[in-house]
């Protein structure tokens, strides 16, 4: 995801939790995977959902959502299918 061009008006204040949320976690011995950590932001990906707290909706990527359409389109063409590849769509 990319920075917002344009800060939130408590980005400062959220990123301060973050600091000390993270700092918490240090002095507890807990692990946090750096490249994993993002800091203050309205929009998120997990688990390969982006998640939005602005417009307040969870959505798929676009290129999931391409290779979603495109399994779709070969399944449209198709007369049977196992189930074991029915189940692949799910």
């Amino acid at each position: 995801m990319e920075p917002p061009s344009q800060l939130p008006p408590h980005y400062s204040t959220c990123q301060q939790s973050l600091t000390a949320m993270m700092l918490t976690f240090k002095n507890l011995n807990i692990p946090l995977a750096p490249g994993k950590t993002q800091g203050p932001a309205t929009v998120l990906e997990f688990m390969g959902i982006i998640l939005d707290s602005v417009r307040m909706e969870a959505r798929l990527p676009d290129d999931k959502i391409e290779r979603l359409r495109a399994v779709f389109n070969t399944f449209q063409k198709r007369r049977s299918c196992t189930l074991k590849e029915l189940q692949s769509l799910i």
